[in-house]
């Protein structure tokens, strides 16, 4: 219930992007209703269809910080990915 009452002040809002920083089920599901006309999220099984824009989740080639795993959901609005060793 509480879901809903977000949903809707969220969709109030009438926000331009919804960035899914977190992938999980329920931050999917408010994202899509969230009314954004782009929702931007990672390609997970049985939630891709939330988003309009998806972002693959990088090959688990050893341990990565969230903030570049976040980072990554940034790519669709154009934004260059930051450069960790600065």
């Amino acid at each position: 219930r509480s879901d809903l009452t977000t949903a809707r002040a969220l969709r109030r809002r009438r926000f331009d992007v919804a960035i899914d920083l977190h992938g999980g089920p329920r931050s999917a599901w408010l994202a899509r209703l969230s009314g954004a006309p782009m929702r931007i999220g990672y390609r997970i099984a049985g939630r891709s269809w939330m988003y309009t824009h998806l972002v693959e989740r990088p090959a688990d080639n050893g341990p990565r910080h969230s903030v570049l795993n976040q980072w990554d959901l940034l790519e669709p609005l154009g934004i260059e990915p930051c450069d960790p060793e600065r």
